[in-house]
């Protein structure tokens, strides 16, 4: 709706004139924290607190904040989104690493492993031994160029495979 120019000695008058053209139906609304969280009305404004305060999680859509590389390469964040930079600095720190078990419990060859590296997985290369062997070795390497062999059977003829992230 178009309103007069203020001018003149009577821009008072003239101000208070405007604002009483503008009808109720011309104004919007503003949603509450709680409407705007779950968007069931479109009838109404979103203020910058409002929009706050719609985070997004695993069930809800609303705002993500973004992880830096850092943050990715941690591992530690449920809360932020990965970018494909930061997905790609994380996936350079993963290795596929070949080792022999051993008779017993014990330590177990693994060159290049540093302490605090972390074990997602460990599996044979033969077929008899294909599938998920995690529980025979540690889940994080504790000492440098070898991973822990936890199962006291014996292992020394069989190479296994570990998917390794490294921390270091």
């Amino acid at each position: 709706m178009p309103y007069a120019k203020i001018q003149g000695a009577d821009w008072l008058k003239q101000l208070n004139d405007n604002f009483d053209a503008i009808d109720s139906a011309s104004l919007i609304a503003l949603a509450s924290e709680a409407e705007t969280i779950t968007g069931t009305d479109d009838g109404k404004g979103i203020s910058p607190a409002g929009l706050q305060a719609k985070v997004s999680s695993a069930t809800a859509k609303g705002i993500v904040e973004l992880a830096t590389s850092a943050e990715t390469i941690a591992v530690t964040d449920q809360a932020r989104a990965v970018t494909p930079y930061g997905l790609g600095a994380t996936l350079a720190k993963i290795d596929i690493i070949s080792f022999v078990g051993k008779n017993l419990a014990g330590a177990c060859t693994m060159t290049g492993v540093k302490a605090g590296d972390v074990v997602f997985s460990v599996t044979g290369q033969v077929a008899a031994d294909v599938g998920d062997k995690s529980s025979l070795f540690e889940s994080t390497i504790t000492v440098n160029d070898q991973i822990q062999q936890s199962s006291a059977t014996d292992l020394s003829t069989k190479v296994y495979m570990a998917l390794i992230y490294r921390l270091s």
